[in-house]
């Protein structure tokens, strides 16, 4: 199909501003944080977060439904393509309540803290309620605005911890065990609040020094965000205290931005120096006072146990609240172990050093591995009547594949017990597993149907021999993202999730679980009951119901996009790679497509799959008259750890490679549909670095390159990242050279407009230095190119003018690129496409 609007820069915006929002509206309501409660009076319902349609101020809201009681009989509908009836969200409390508890009457200014937290979780910030908290036991809901924390309980709002600093509000959480207590960080501290009265406040004295918040590297590159956690059985909380005294730190000054004397810096571990300093502490309730708390500090130095140790990954505690579990592992991430705190190791100040702390560190769980070890999200302590011999579930790829493990904590090197196994498929090591422990059940996401396939799963830990079982649509995929990890699933209710594929739009769907007994099927199943959506708000403040939901897109996705998967054995590999091509639905006469390669190519992500978020975000190419091509090869994410390790100690060679021939194989088979002499490539962050490596090594396929937020040399990326796939940079600089995009500069072709650059200009991940650095190369090597810059954004780009402004540039940079090629580009086709390897 081609644009409904004219090849202008003028019809260009128009075009994007008009997809923009139709891809808004593909997606279907905003819904998220999803959770299904159980009332002690046995009333069930779903709780989240949405935004009403129709609401003009997009303020999001705490929404709940009741779930109807149904009884399920052998003759339930299971048929999902029947229609199912719409349970609606509605305000858990009124949008009037919330407005008149806001104090702050003026425009949301975004507090950088808050902004960067975002960053790190990949998340859209949002005006209205940030988060919430249910307690289950209490039916008491906890949530937070930017500057505010409320909890609604017995049909009232209450705001709680006014004492705090005005500084923005993050990670809130109720105490386990008595939700009285309620802790949250700003401004880099933890504090506990008691019926809005201080109970704890860390130590805010030193220098440099942050505590129940995790480290940068710790957030951006193993994907936690919290740095404190609730014991679950007492008022008790374990916290890291992170030093970063040790670390560069950088500015971020700009002359063009920022006045004189306003400077911005921030503490950044560049690779090959220090990180930051974490040590565990440990706040509990006082025994002789119940309104403090006493802050104790860990009697034991963790190395003196793992002498290796670098990075605590992950915390949480044991079931019965007894000992810390801290999950650990050395700088270049080729070894972790799973250490056991006894609770009882942690004391006051004046007892530190003196042997006062109770009990040994153990270390229970130890892997290593030749490339490296991925961390996951699958350890779960199961409950134990036996403090020293307790049993838990663990994630590893010790066999290629990412799997569930069964294992206790009386012998470390032990031969833990495959809860899931198979070479086919491999248990999503991102998203977090939920167990149920009162029906021995693990439920996990896994791509068990198809490697382009993420399915919801289900396995018995206790019989791992009965399999698993497959609880969504064969031909669905379910949602999951970086900001939204965790499963909304409650075992004795159900679970709610999104799901889509490349044909269908996103639905919100309820599945309800039915139990049989252990004997007759030790696995549930899974019964699709409602979708669900939320209620329209009139333009007052009452609420009116006036039909559900908004509709889709202006025609269906079938008269847009045709998307076609393809795979084939790769040359370079040996191995079988996915690919998925979109293509526009109509055609005029015989005419040929041009070809937008939307390249990744990094570890840890997965382009390729079957849902319609790899399809929509490439609706303005496709609606245009451009094919779209995704390739996932070599380094790709969810394929086993041998199918990554291709590029340890050589990035930008092997997938780069496998990227090309990816683009090649297309041609070949749909060389009829693609106009291969017009084939343009396009990235952001790794990807960015993936589009110039493929425009500088193969020239000849491709016309042009958009590098956005691209690393341009591994020495001024993080430690974490680049030390797990780089290694370290002194014992590895010559792979470091090979690497950095200043060595392939020369290659670049030398004729204008087919090079974009792209840089956020205040981006905190991927620093402007690699810009500047990769500018100084091209200019040293004298090469043309095009360069946007964007004064406000970082490392995505979040402003809706400014994703307008973007990518209507794009449109015209690669018109411009696809015009008849010149004498130049039809020589340079005569040349050897192979990249340097």
């Amino acid at each position: 199909m081609s644009s409904l609007f004219d090849s202008t820069w003028e019809g260009h915006l128009q075009h994007i501003k008009f997809w923009r929002s139709e891809v808004k509206r593909s997606l279907g309501e905003s819904i998220s944080n999803v959770q299904l409660v159980k009332g002690a009076d046995g009333t069930m319902a779903v709780v989240g977060l949405a935004t009403a349609p129709g609401d003009s101020a997009h303020v999001q809201m705490v929404m709940q439904a009741e779930l109807p009681d149904i009884s399920f009989g052998n003759d339930f509908e299971q048929d999902e393509t029947k229609q199912r009836p719409t349970l609606e969200l509605q305000p858990l409390f009124s949008h009037k309540d919330e407005a008149e508890h806001s104090t702050d009457a003026s425009p949301r200014k975004i507090p950088s803290e808050l902004a960067l937290h975002y960053e790190r979780m990949r998340g859209q910030m949002v005006d209205g309620v940030d988060d919430f908290k249910l307690h289950e036991k209490s039916g008491a809901v906890l949530f937070t605005t930017a500057k505010e924390i409320s909890i609604f309980k017995d049909g009232e709002i209450k705001n709680i911890a006014q004492w705090r600093p005005s500084s923005a509000v993050l990670n809130v959480s109720f105490c386990e065990s008595d939700p009285n207590f309620v802790a949250f960080t700003s401004s880099g501290q933890l504090f506990i609040d008691r019926d809005n009265f201080p109970v704890f406040q860390s130590d805010a004295s030193l220098p440099n020094v942050t505590n129940g918040v995790a480290a940068f590297a710790i957030q951006e590159e193993f994907e936690r965000y919290d740095g404190y956690f609730w014991s679950p059985t007492r008022p008790e909380i374990v916290y890291e205290r992170v030093d970063e005294t040790p670390v560069c730190k950088l500015p971020f000054t700009l002359p063009s931005i920022r006045p004189e004397g306003d400077e911005e810096t921030m503490r950044y571990p560049l690779t090959g120096t220090n990180n930051a300093i974490v040590s565990l502490r440990c706040c509990r309730l006082d025994t002789q006072n119940e309104q403090q708390f006493v802050d104790l500090a860990l009697d034991v130095d963790l190395r003196s146990v793992v002498p290796w140790l670098e990075y605590i990954f992950d915390l949480a505690w044991t079931a019965d609240g007894d000992d810390v579990v801290a999950s650990v592992m050395d700088r270049v991430q080729a070894q972790m172990a799973v250490l056991l705190i006894p609770r009882g190791l942690f004391v006051t100040a004046t007892e530190l050093g003196k042997g006062k702390g109770i009990g040994t560190v153990r270390t229970i769980y130890r892997e290593s591995s030749e490339v490296w070890v991925n961390d996951n999200k699958h350890l779960h302590f199961l409950p134990s009547q036996n403090a020293n011999d307790c049993s838990f579930i663990i994630g590893s790829e010790r066999n290629d594949l990412c799997h569930l493990y069964l294992h206790d904590t009386r012998n470390a090197d032990a031969e833990p017990i495959a809860i899931t196994s198979s070479s086919d498929w491999a248990v999503l090591k991102g998203a977090f597993s939920k167990v149920d422990p009162q029906r021995t059940l693990v439920f996990y996401l896994a791509n068990r149907i198809s490697p382009t396939l993420l399915s919801l799963c289900v396995s018995n830990y206790s019989r791992p021999d009965v399999g698993c079982r497959v609880l969504t649509p064969s031909d669905m995929s379910y949602r999951f993202d970086r900001a939204s990890a965790s499963l909304n699933l409650n075992p004795d209710i159900g679970f709610v999730c999104w799901l889509s594929s490349v044909q269908t739009l996103p639905e919100c769907r309820l599945y309800r679980f039915v139990h049989s007994a252990a004997s007759v099927d030790p696995l549930p199943r899974a019964v699709f009951t409602h979708r669900i959506g939320v209620q329209v708000v009139s333009p007052s403040f009452g609420i009116q119901s006036v039909g559900w939901g908004m509709p889709y897109l202006f025609r269906p996705s079938s008269d847009i996009v045709k998307p076609i998967f393809f795979e084939y054995t790769s040359a370079n590999s040996g191995k079988t790679h996915h690919a998925l091509l979109l293509l526009p639905a109509n055609r005029n006469g015989t005419a040929k497509f041009p070809v937008i390669h939307a390249v990744y190519a990094g570890p840890s992500v997965q382009l390729v799959r079957n849902s319609w978020y790899s399809v929509c975000h490439n609706l303005k190419y496709v609606a245009f008259g451009y094919a779209v091509l995704m390739v996932d090869g070599r380094g790709s994410a969810n394929r086993g750890l041998q199918f990554e390790s291709a590029i340890k100690h050589r990035m930008g060679s092997a997938e780069i490679e496998d990227q090309q021939e990816g683009m090649r194989m297309a041609g070949e088979r749909f060389g009829d549909l693609l106009d291969m002499e017009r084939v343009a490539v396009i990235g952001w962050s790794y990807g960015g670095y993936a589009s110039l490596l493929l425009l500088a090594c193969f020239p000849g396929t491709y016309r042009c390159a958009c590098v956005g937020g691209a690393v341009s040399d591994w020495h001024l990326y993080d430690t974490a990242y680049t030390e797990r796939y780089m290694g370290m940079p002194d014992e590895n600089a010559e792979a470091y050279e090979k690497s950095a995009l200043s060595s392939f500069v020369p290659r670049l072709p030398n004729e204008e407009g087919r090079l974009m650059i792209v840089h956020g200009m205040i981006d905190e991940n991927v620093h402007f230095s690699h810009c500047a650095k990769l500018m100084s190369a091209l200019i040293a090597a004298q090469k043309p190119y095009r360069l946007m810059l964007f004064p406000n954004e970082r490392h995505g780009i979040r402003n809706g003018e400014s994703i307008e402004f973007f990518h209507a540039n794009i449109l015209s940079f690669f018109a411009r690129a696809f015009s008849p090629p010149s004498t130049a580009l039809r020589q340079e086709k005569t040349v050897p496409t192979s990249a340097p390897l």
